[in-house]
């Protein structure tokens, strides 16, 4: 059986918008964020043009949806790179609207250091990764990268791993009992299960190349990692054969399926401050969108 073909021409359906992250599909638009800008943006995937959703301040870096049209943004404080916004405190925000307000604050467990993705699991919790920030205050010797869970209806976190080089992006596998992590430091895929009462990890892969950021799962279980400084996408097939998509000039930093059937994938360019979109034989991995009680 063949490989499904990955895609070699991509539409261009944001350019201009700063250090672009945290693509995730909207109906018949993609929202994303401006790390340095302090924005939401939203895409047509007609390509028909981009707006402002709204300003969240600070550096919001990775972003979910819920089923009522929420926007959970993974909000880093600033603490990557220099903002052009307001100050806003490391954490979870939502936006509602024009509303922006937080779900979670720096002042658990020592804070935050630099909320960097977001994903819903499929148990209604907001997964997120904190590695330590290139501005983030140090916190000691030793990686001090970890993995949260946020319930959402009562703010209670849970500590899902600590001590790790990079956590990056993340998602759910399809049987909805792995969360997996890329470490863009040792460009590992971690893979973290709940197991008697505890979470317990392997590693499911090494990215060949590139150090990986964010991450999306296809229907037929191929990854699809954003690989930053290889100018890239590698996309690993269910049964560990890797592939590469070059992108040139783009620095990409997250990738996710959007539109009708998650028929397209879609990529944010750092280089050039962009969002790319191509058509995919293989459509995205529907994610995980709770009802909320907000």
């Amino acid at each position: 059986m063949m490989a499904p073909l990955l895609p070699r021409e991509w539409q261009t359906l944001a350019t201009g918008c700063g250090f672009t992250e945290g693509p995730v599909a909207a109906g018949d638009e993609v929202f994303f964020v401006s790390v340095n800008r302090g924005l939401v943006y939203a895409a047509a995937l007609d390509g028909s043009g981009t707006r402002i959703v709204v300003e969240t301040g600070g550096g919001p870096n990775g972003a979910a949806v819920d089923a009522s049209g929420s926007i959970w943004i993974a909000q880093n404080g600033g603490r990557v790179m220099e903002s052009k916004s307001f100050a806003a405190a490391a954490g979870v925000q939502v936006v509602s609207g024009q509303t922006v307000r937080y779900a979670a604050t720096d002042d658990v467990d020592g804070g935050f250091d630099a909320p960097n993705d977001c994903a819903f699991g499929p148990d209604g919790r907001l997964y997120f990764t904190d590695p330590h920030g290139r501005l983030a205050p140090s916190r000691g010797d030793g990686p001090s990268g970890r993995v949260w869970a946020l319930d959402t209806a009562t703010g209670a976190m849970e500590l899902i791993a600590e001590r790790l080089q990079h956590p990056n992006g993340l998602c759910f596998t399809a049987d909805k009992k792995e969360l997996w992590v890329s470490d863009t430091k040792t460009r590992e895929i971690l893979s973290f299960a709940r197991h008697e009462g505890r979470w317990v990890s392997r590693v499911v892969d090494v990215v060949p190349q590139g150090g990986p950021d964010g991450i999306a799962l296809d229907a037929a279980g191929s990854l699809w990692v954003a690989a930053t400084d290889a100018e890239g996408v590698a996309v690993r097939s269910a049964a560990g054969d890797w592939r590469f998509i070059e992108l040139g000039h783009s620095f990409p930093t997250n990738v996710a399926f959007a539109g009708p059937g998650l028929g397209t994938v879609v990529v944010t360019a750092a280089r050039g401050g962009r969002l790319l979109a191509a058509p995919v034989e293989v459509p995205g991995l529907p994610l995980h969108t709770p009802r909320l009680d907000l």
